[in-house]
């Protein structure tokens, strides 16, 4: 997919940890950004702020550049204590760092100055004494601790955790040093009238050991903090010259083995090792190692999650980075036909490090999404390959989804625990298929494929885009073939091609056979395949890729979506990627029974909330014919700022890059129930929608809402409302009888505001399987069937008005949440339990949705739909 640069605001996105070299050294990943003046900005904080110089820090590796540094940020210090300098003498000695004379001098002098500064409070001479043994590690040690208490007193009296202080000592490692900037960033956000400055900023703070990371803190610093969250990180060409979005740069087609194309699946029992708080792994080059000989690996299966693996709680509940390893094999006959080599991941979450042979080949952030590198000169051939994944599930407040950490006191010392506020669990691990495969030397990089529908015409339009092609190679001629379920070639066409890197064409298919959702046709899920070929008439076939695709249309108005023209229903749920012991690994089995699930209880459609399922999770939806709803990772996104506007951007962009072709697609989903109440939340909606939009215009967007209608500022934006309400839940539990009306006069209120179709996203109770009680009482089976009957007498009343377009049950299944007192094992609100047995509500939702075939499709109930009771002459259900 070939992304436009979004408008306003340009981006590259880069981890939120320590990167490492091949030789060990950290490197800078921090995010690059580059804000035009016009750009989408945050509210303007007035906060005191500083006016250090931005020329500075920089050559912290050499003694000179330690000079250098020190000097600049010592003057920094100094115009940062109410106007106060102090004298020139400690200014000079800063000068002089390459002596312990003048070590001592500084520090003494910067000592004193920090002295003046905290409210006439003077730290214990010792202190001041200790300060001057700068070229010891235990002075050091002290020097540090000290400072570092200091820095608390001037917190207004708020203390970092003990966990910081204590790190503070071990100045003598870098791992120390990234923990001591982390907090002492920290420390300095809190001091600055409650206002945090952007994660990508504290980010910065961890990579102290380069010229270029030094510099981007201290420049962070320097800049006052109400621009700094309007320009955060301008380091680029002043002149306003664009970066760019660390965007999809080419294509991610799922890798098919052809007549020239060899895949090679490297899933299986992989080397498992948890890291240390610390990150020894990254300290101790685990990235150059065998992982197999070292204490504590366990195997692990790929693709899973880690979490439920084993039996240890550790596991389970660990926070930051593990490791991955195997070996693998490139086979020689691929080195002999020049074959380029490439790496794909279907999804890690959270965060990747990808290391082939010892040699750092790729990294991704934000999980459910495939990433793919080329390792041609990385891989050896006719030996075992060595590959390593770090991986690290940590979320933060510029992370897709967010999330923070905290710490609880334990006997054994302060404990990190992640908390967010979404209802599932993060799971974290290597969660899809891992593939190596092959493409020739010129090949078929990305495919783009539209429908457009006109009466009994249909169209397809293609733009087809390839790679490594060069001067002196020889004109490059592309068939395109489009080959139906028989195997009957539709059509064909060759094309010659200049070498200008893309093939685009429009063909009418005859005697279309149209992609039509489940119940709406009776050959539901049509899919044909398009074959793509390059080749020469020099050297013959190139390339070949072959996909599957559906011939459909998607339109819209303002008050129904159509499908090739005719209007639809959406009879539904929300899902999770979730299942026992493998999490949110890819399980094909608990797949496909979802699915047969889907069939027969007459669903057309699931939202897969809140994340993009796997590749062969939408193969199944698509050759089956349900409607998806497709969602971004962002789930209750809060504290809009600029460096997750942009991540948030990425997300969508490799969604829709990743699914652009999928005729099962009928929507985008930007976010699920974010705080659109809150300041900032209406421009930083409009810039996501604006942008969704840039990329892809051929299909409704929306986002999943919950904040009330009356102060929500995203609606506004959308081509659909989806809302979500727990009526006789979350609101009046208990009260089935205020269902009704709330549901209706809520949808009625969405309406009149925006103007467009209404779907609920969200309704539902929690239902303990086995429980009942007669009459009805929250948490039985009894109760989740009576409230869904509420709701269902509601949405018959406003599908009538012709606007009202949907109805998604939450959830499909029981899924795992984070522990609370409020989950009794997980989130219950599912109609199966999550080891897929149906609760007494799935035959009432089944009756129901086959009803609703029947009326609005004119769909034949199935037989088994009811249960005998009497003769054909007695008594039976009144459908």
């Amino acid at each position: 997919m070939h992304v436009p640069p979004p408008s306003p605001v340009s981006f590259t996105s880069k981890p939120r940890q320590a990167q490492v070299s091949d030789s060990g050294d950290v490197k800078p990943a921090v995010s690059h950004l580059h804000y035009p003046i016009n750009s989408w900005q945050l509210p303007a904080v007035l906060v005191h702020h500083s006016h250090a110089s931005a020329d500075n820090s920089g050559y912290i590796d050499t003694r000179h550049s330690a000079e250098e540094q020190w000097v600049h940020w010592y003057q920094a210090e100094c115009r940062r204590t109410v106007g106060t300098l102090v004298p020139d003498t400690v200014q000079k000695n800063c000068g002089y760092i390459g002596t312990r004379q003048s070590a001592e001098e500084l520090w003494v002098h910067w000592y004193q100055a920090e002295c003046k500064r905290t409210v006439g409070t003077l730290i214990p001479d010792k202190v001041q004494k200790n300060c001057g043994y700068i070229g010891t590690r235990q002075s050091a040690e002290e020097l540090w601790v000290h400072w570092y208490q200091t820095q608390c007193r001037r917190t207004v009296d708020t203390l970092v955790r003990g966990r910081v202080q204590k790190n503070c000592g071990y100045i003598g490692t870098r791992q120390s040093a990234k923990e001591l900037w982390v907090h002492w960033y920290q420390a300095e956000c809190r001091r600055t009238v409650g206002t945090l400055v952007p994660d990508s900023v504290q980010r910065n703070c961890v990579y102290i050991g380069t010229r270029h990371s030094a510099e981007e803190l201290w420049v962070q610093r320097c800049v006052p903090l109400a621009a700094l969250l309007l320009v955060c990180l301008l380091l680029g060409d002043p002149t306003g010259a664009d970066v760019g979005l660390h965007l999809p740069q080419g294509g991610v087609l799922y890798p098919r083995a052809s007549e020239i194309r060899e895949v090679q699946s490297l899933d299986g029992i992989w080397n498992f090792k948890l890291d240390s708080p610390e990150q020894n792994g990254i300290r101790n080059q685990w990235f150059g190692k065998d992982i197999s000989k070292m204490d504590g690996t366990i195997p692990m299966p790929v693709p899973s999650s880690y979490n439920d693996i084993t039996a240890s709680a550790e596991v389970r509940d660990h926070i930051g980075l593990v490791w991955y390893d195997r070996g693998f094999f490139v086979p020689n006959s691929w080195k002999s036909q020049g074959f380029r080599v490439w790496l794909r991941f279907g999804s890690v979450n959270y965060f990747a490090q990808v290391w082939v042979n010892g040699k750092k080949v790729t990294e991704h952030e934000i999980g459910h999404l495939p990433f793919t590198i080329e390792i041609t000169d990385v891989v050896t051939y006719g030996r075992e390959n060595k590959l390593t994944v770090a991986v690290d599930n940590t979320l933060g407040s510029e992370t897709i989804p967010q999330g923070s950490l905290h710490q609880v006191p334990t006997m054994q010392g302060p404990k990190t625990i992640q908390r967010y506020t979404f209802d599932f669990y993060n799971y974290a691990g290597i969660h899809r298929p891992v593939y190596l495969y092959t493409t020739p030397k010129v090949y078929i990089d990305d495919i783009e494929l539209t429908t457009d529908v006109s009466g009994a015409r249909v169209y397809l339009n293609y733009n087809l885009f390839y790679k490594g092609y060069s001067s002196i190679d020889n004109t490059i001629n592309s068939t395109v073939s489009v080959v139906d379920k028989d195997l009957v070639v539709c059509f064909e066409t060759c094309i010659v091609e200049n070498g200008m890197g893309n093939i685009s064409g429009r063909i009418e298919v005859t005697n279309p056979k149209l992609w039509w959702p489940y119940l709406m046709s009776p050959d539901p899920g049509y899919l044909y395949t398009i074959e793509i070929t390059l080749h020469t008439s020099e050297t013959g076939v190139m390339d070949v890729y072959r996909m599957p695709f559906g011939l459909r249309s998607v339109t819209w108005d303002n008050n129904t979506v159509y499908i090739n023209d005719r209007p639809i229903y959406i009879r539904g749920f929300g899902r999770h990627e979730d299942s026992d012991i493998r999490g949110k690994g890819l399980d094909l089995p608990t797949s496909v029974k979802d699915h047969n699930l889907l069939r027969w209880i007459g669903a057309n459609a699931y939202r897969t909330s809140h994340y993009p399922y796997a590749e062969e999770i939408m193969d199944l939806a698509e050759s089956q014919g349900f409607m998806i709803i497709d969602e971004s990772p962002s789930v209750n996104t809060e504290n809009f700022t600029q460096i997750l506007l942009e991540k948030h951007k990425i997300s969508i962009a490799e969604m829709i890059n990743r699914d652009k072709n999928r005729a099962c697609v009928i929507m985008w989903s930007v976010a699920n129930e974010p705080r659109t109440a809150d300041r900032g939340a209406g421009p930083y909606f409009g810039s996501v929608v604006g942008y969704t939009r840039s990329l892809d215009s051929t299909r409704p967007i929306t986002a999943v809402l919950n904040r009330w209608y009356t102060v929500d500022q995203a609606g506004q934006f959308m081509d659909v409302i989806c809302f979500n309400r727990y009526n006789g839940w979350y609101t009046e539990a208990g009260q089935l009888e205020s269902i009704q009306l709330a549901v209706e006069s809520e949808a009625q209120n969405w309406r009149e505001k925006h103007l467009k179709p209404v779907i609920m996203s969200e309704y539902g109770s929690d239902t303990y399987e086995g429980l009942h009680n007669l009459p009805h009482y929250i948490w039985t089976e009894e109760y989740q069937q009576q409230l869904l009957a509420e709701h269902f007498k509601a949405f018959d009343n406003l599908r009538k008005k012709g606007w009202f377009i949907g109805e998604m049950i939450w959830n499909f299944a029981d899924f795992k949440t984070d522990q609370s007192i409020t989950r009794v094992g997980g989130n219950k609100k599912g109609i199966f339990t999550r080891q897929r047995q149906p609760k007494t509500s799935a035959f009432l939702v089944r009756r129901r949705n086959f009803q609703l075939a029947s009326m609005l499709d004119g769909v034949k109930p199935p037989a088994d739909l009811f249960i005998y009771t009497a003769s054909a002459n007695g008594y039976r259900d009144e459908f």
